[in-house]
């Protein structure tokens, strides 16, 4: 997905004019960065980055055309790629509060660091920001925060290139591996005004309106490819929400098979199994938690689906226009506590949803108490409601106990010989209910 915005920087910082890198790199065809001159740097033989159809349109990045690196096995660990010096690739800028958050989007087959790099136009830099990707085979936006990094020296001239690691692995590569990178972002770095962002927690609330959204794709048989993705009513997905109870019980799509049994698109007339890999999105929209550092935290109060399923709890941050999106995603897969983070708000945010998804083969309805369910609600201290805050202090006007243990010395071994009630006034205390005080003394009465 693509994210476009128009970037200015600051001019008094150098005493140079009319400054913009050109952004955000897309790699579309009628967009920035396909025609760039970029070139491949110690990766032995150095094939060159291409450009090339999305080969995995799903999730958060659903764009016609990505970079392809290929990492060689007989590269160097920093083998990468970079963008010309001038004004026709990526161009002098000012390194400023504006633009100081990079974000690329990659795609990889193995966990390793993604660097990226600023160079002046004279070749002065400084150290690269490495972050690992979390996942695999799967798109995932990585976050480098540029500042806390100096502009160059007035002699070194302004940043004008950038230069990506896609596969900075110091341990060495065991195959060839092929990266994709897409939309390379600068943004401000948050979106609260220069002010720290809020802290907010969310949790489960069964009287809030929930969201259902499908992504069907086809099964690994056939191809895995995404078939379409729209509104989904959430008892169809099949969610169930219980504002009594305050829970939400996620279940397999049932719907598509029990409307659709003789249609090959749905059914496997063959073998009677569902034929789409079905994603069911349970969320709530809430706008006004843009700008926040967010967490989403909650109970799995039972799990006894079916291992072929997936559960997942997310938030997922939009603009304005759905063209972009981030996200926040971790798997659920027995009961227990869950709570994830979004900590990296921008100015270009405008929405936040946050929820929970199964994915799976879409199936059969008389399967359903074979196949589970996942039953979560809000963390539960007190039978279903917070508990009450209760603040006590010393009342000598009220009745105190007394209660003595009694043990071995420690030359003696130390060893418990009893506990009984015992005479407030021989433990010994004194209770003064006048000067409102107790005095604890040692015992002395034995």
């Amino acid at each position: 997905m693509k994210n476009i915005f128009t970037l200015f920087t600051l001019l008094t910082l150098f005493c140079f004019t009319g400054f913009s890198q050109n952004a955000p790199i897309d790699f579309e065809d009628d967009g920035i960065g396909a025609d760039w001159t970029w070139t491949v740097f110690e990766n032995d033989t150095n094939p060159p980055l291409e450009i090339v159809d999305n080969p995995d349109m799903s999730g958060i990045n659903t764009s016609a055309r990505v970079a392809q690196f290929t990492a060689l096995e007989t590269g160097n660990p920093w083998a990468g790629f970079e963008s010309a010096h001038g004004p026709d690739d990526l161009g002098p800028f000012v390194l400023d509060a504006s633009n100081s958050i990079i974000r690329v989007m990659v795609w990889k087959p193995v966990i390793s660091n993604v660097g990226v790099k600023l160079v002046s136009e004279n070749g002065w830099a400084q150290p690269e920001i490495l972050i690992p990707n979390t996942v695999v085979n799967e798109w995932e936006e990585l976050t480098f925060d540029f500042s806390d990094f100096d502009n160059p020296p007035s002699a070194e001239g302004p940043y004008d290139q950038i230069v990506i690691f896609g596969d900075f692995d110091t341990d060495g590569r065991e195959q060839d591996n092929v990266i994709y990178i897409d939309n390379i972002t600068f943004s401000e770095s948050n979106g609260n005004g220069g002010e720290d962002p809020t802290e907010v927690t969310v949790t489960v609330d069964a009287s809030r309106e929930f969201v259902g959204f499908a992504n069907v794709f086809e099964t690994p048989e056939n191809g895995s490819d995404f078939v379409f993705g729209s509104p989904w009513g959430v008892a169809d997905i099949k969610s169930e929400i219980d504002a009594d109870a305050n829970t939400v019980t996620l279940f397999p799509n049932f719907n598509t098979y029990a409307d659709n049994p003789d249609d090959p698109f749905w059914v496997d007339q063959a073998t009677g199994l569902g034929n789409k890999v079905f994603e069911g999105n349970t969320f709530i929209e809430d706008a006004s938690l843009v700008g926040n550092i967010v967490t989403f935290e909650g109970e799995v109060q039972s799990y006894t689906l079916s291992s072929d399923y997936d559960v997942e709890v997310f938030i997922r941050v939009f603009n304005e226009d759905f063209s972009a999106s981030r996200e926040v995603v971790a798997p659920i897969t027995e009961a227990g506590e869950f709570s994830i983070t979004f900590d990296d708000p921008g100015a270009e945010d405008a929405l936040v949803q946050y929820g929970f998804t199964v994915r799976g083969l879409n199936a059969n309805p008389e399967d359903e108490e074979a196949l589970g369910n996942v039953v979560i609600g809000a963390e539960d201290d007190n039978g279903g409601e917070d508990p009450t805050e209760v603040t006590v202090t010393v009342d000598a006007s009220r009745e105190f106990v007394g209660f003595a243990n009694v043990f071995e010395t420690p030359e003696n071994g130390g060893d418990f010989v009893f506990g009984s009630p015992w005479g407030v006034a021989d433990i010994k205390s004194e209770i003064n209910a006048d000067a409102n005080t107790v005095t604890l003394f040692p015992n002395f009465n034995t």
